[in-house]
């Protein structure tokens, strides 16, 4: 019986999680960046981009955060998502520059 509790109230939490997610691209060529590393600085947490240059982190609490982008041989960049509901799903897509 509480593995059925504890279970639900998983459940529960997952299914009450926002997501942000996006694609980091070259500004020019607008090639998506493989293995850009996309950082939630409030969080300290971090994920490299797919062979796709998507980017995806789960289970974010409503609030303001910073997204910052690096990829060697290019800028810096960063960008603000703010999460107002449980269960949204926000889109930051970003464009970088080369040095």
């Amino acid at each position: 019986m509480l593995g059925r509790i504890l279970f639900f109230v998983l459940s529960i939490n997952i299914l009450h999680a926002a997501t942000i997610k996006g694609v980091v691209k070259d500004s020019l060529s607008n090639d998506p960046l493989i293995s850009a590393v996309v950082v939630i600085k409030e969080l300290n947490e971090a994920i490299e981009t797919d062979l796709e240059g998507n980017y995806s982190f789960r289970s974010i609490k409503t609030g303001s955060y910073t997204i910052k982008v690096t990829y060697e041989g290019y800028k810096n960049y960063e960008a603000t998502a703010t999460v107002t509901c449980d269960t949204c799903h926000i889109t930051v897509n970003i464009l970088i520059n080369e040095n």
